[in-house]
């Protein structure tokens, strides 16, 4: 900036003098923290706050007893709130976290997890902030972490694996860290348990799916033995006349659950409030068949109505059975065969439902009818695999043959035998607590991310299934090519491909921070499938996923450097990321005796939060990384 003109006649160097000793003295004498001791509190609140970020607020308030005991008031973060440019951890849509109605701890909190999430994940070794421990009472068989952190749904067993049932814990600070609010009773063990977040006739609550499997009759117990003691994978086409598999949808609302949480002291009170309420649970739909069951899946808006949908395995085909949550019967959807594969059995490895669009994405596989031993040696026959959509038609307690909307190109794995598929949920629903929610968030949805677990292969492939939005009416679907590669999953060489039989590959599923477990297969107690040793956990770091969940955050480097000008250029004009250079590997780092006879495992990415269970104690292990 230009100096301003003296008002001082060229001859006072009196005037001169004395003004330069007098702004000396000033200076001398002026307190230190004259600038934060003159400032007000409202001064601070309206004018200050606003420009700083979170991390600003954090750091100063180590400096400053003032911005420390600021920092405390609700009006400070529910302002950033406002303006947040992270995504933020999803809550449980009910008027509790509602923007009015949260507290200054539960705001800091959503802000200091979204901020601290992005920085430790992107690091190369991930280490937990905290570890504690909820004491579940029983042995647990199979968990699911509700987004957000709020509660923990876990398939439990008593010691002598006769009693089962479904416990719901809060895992919320708010409340009782790991205390159990409801139970559910089920006669058998419950697997392929999965929970969301579901409004299901205009009252918001939480939706658990589960399949379980039973003898048709009591007798046959006595005769076959104790059918929970073998893994849910297990299926025996000699047994089918004597079991029975069943797919459950059960819903608790929120409103019941929180009023059971508002109250923790005194415990007498609280026990008898508790026993004059009605049960917590209430059963939705159910789904039985002779069949074997997996993949259950449940959504609160396809057309209108809420759907359950189950993958049924049965001897004559593959197919989808789904059913109206408001009642009716059920509908059997078969998939007709690839046009160029019509000859060969073909199979459904995995499906999802697709709301916004009313239909069902599907992977599926060409192969002969033979097992994995015998594939593996014919190079030329395939498998095929391929996905397809399907448009979703409400025909209750009929079965008819569909064809697909839309495919993918076909790969042919040359006897590389796919073992698993897993396909990513990117939040379809109810958004919780809309008030918290920007435009960004609505507008660009996430991606699909479809992962994939082979014979011959080492480690885990995947690909993106990418939203795009309609010009005409501006609407995001998710569209396949036959013109785009599917899943380009590599082989090992023929030397080394016995390396893939030392470890099994399971994926934590996350739409923008998946996590891989490397499984050792000589870590399974024998006999049993209800325990493994897990030997890594590594997280996948894809710009192409990361990006989809905010933009606006940059991607920072492992040494906190600026995006180079070689990243910026891995994304094309139109936006699309390319493979090559996009990815990184982030190591977790655990104790060893924490990955040792692991029962079941679960994952948030929401929050960064890591749930591990154990086949000899009753204990759950809960791991913040954020």
């Amino acid at each position: 900036m230009g100096q301003q003109p003296s008002q001082l006649e060229p001859h006072s160097s009196e005037h001169v003098e004395r003004g330069i000793a007098a702004i000396s003295l000033e200076q001398e004498h002026r307190p230190l923290n004259v600038s934060m001791r003159g400032l007000a509190n409202d001064i601070l609140v309206d004018h200050i706050f606003p420009l700083l970020d979170v991390r600003d607020i954090i750091n100063l308030r180590r400096a400053s007893f003032q911005i420390n005991c600021l920092s405390t008031e609700g009006i400070v973060w529910k302002r950033i709130l406002k303006r947040a440019q992270h995504y933020l951890p999803p809550v449980p849509p009910t008027p509790k976290y509602s923007l009015c109605n949260l507290s200054a701890a539960e705001a800091e909190r959503l802000l200091t997890r979204a901020v601290s999430l992005h920085d430790r994940y992107d690091r190369r070794i991930v280490r937990p902030l905290r570890r504690w421990e909820i004491d579940a009472g029983r042995t647990v068989l199979d968990m699911a972490l509700l987004p957000g952190g709020q509660y923990l749904v876990a398939s439990v067993a008593d010691q002598s694996k006769t009693r089962f049932a479904i416990d719901l814990y809060t895992t919320d600070f708010a409340y009782r860290l790991g205390f159990p609010v409801a139970r559910y009773d089920v006669p058998s063990r419950a697997f392929h348990l999965r929970a969301k977040y579901m409004t299901f006739r205009g009252r918001p609550g939480i939706a658990i799916t589960y399949v379980r499997r039973d003898y048709r009759r009591p007798q046959f117990a006595e005769r076959y033995g104790n059918i929970n003691s073998f893994p849910p994978e297990w299926e025996d086409p000699r047994w089918r006349r004597v079991l029975m598999y069943e797919c459950a949808a059960v819903y608790a609302p929120l409103d019941a659950l929180e009023a059971v949480c508002e109250d923790v002291r005194p415990v007498c009170p609280v026990r008898l409030r508790v026993r004059t309420m009605p049960r917590p649970f209430q059963v939705l739909a159910e789904i039985t068949s002779r069949s074997r069951m997996s993949g259950p899946v449940v959504e609160d808006n396809v057309r209108g109505a809420p759907l359950l949908a189950v993958l049924k395995r049965g001897p004559g085909g593959d197919c989808i059975v789904y059913k109206n949550l408001d009642g009716g019967a059920g509908t059997t959807m078969v998939c007709s065969p690839q046009p160029d594969y019509q000859g060969l059995p073909q199979s459904i490895m995995a499906f999802m439902i697709l709301p916004p669009q009313n239909q069902f994405l599907v992977v599926r596989r060409a192969s002969p009818a033979m097992d994995q031993d015998q594939l593996a040696q014919l190079q030329d026959l395939g498998p095929y695999y391929f996905s397809e959509l399907y448009d979703i038609v409400h025909a209750p307690g009929t079965t008819f043959t569909r064809t697909a909307v839309s495919r993918s190109a076909v790969h042919d794995s040359r006897g590389n035998y796919w073992h698993n598929v897993w396909l990513s949920d990117p939040g379809f629903g109810p958004s919780p607590s809309p008030e918290l929610e920007r435009a960004p968030q609505v507008a660009n949805m996430k991606p699909i991310v479809i992962f994939v677990s082979a014979k011959f292969s080492d480690g885990v492939a995947w690909d993106i299934v990418r939203p795009s939005s309609d010009s005409a009416s501006g609407i995001y679907r998710y569209a396949l090519s036959e013109d785009e590669a599917f899943v380009p999953i590599e082989r090992l060489d023929s030397a080394i491909e016995d390396l893939a039989a030392l470890f099994e590959h399971r994926v934590l599923l996350g739409s923008t921070r998946p996590l891989v477990c490397n499984i050792s297969r000589h870590g399974r107690r024998a006999g049993s499938g209800h325990s493994f040793r897990i030997s890594v956990i590594r997280g996948l770091r894809d710009r192409c996923l990361l990006r989809y969940e905010d933009e606006s955050v940059s991607m920072e480097v492992d040494d906190g450097e600026a995006e180079t000008e070689s990243d910026a250029q891995s994304q094309g004009d139109d936006g699309e990321c390319e493979p090559a250079g996009d990815v990184k590997v982030a190591h977790f780092e655990l104790a060893n005796e924490d990955l040792r006879e692991v029962s079941a495992i679960a994952w948030d990415e929401t929050i960064g939060r890591l749930c591990v269970s154990y086949s000899r104690h009753t204990r759950i292990a809960v791991f913040d990384f954020a």
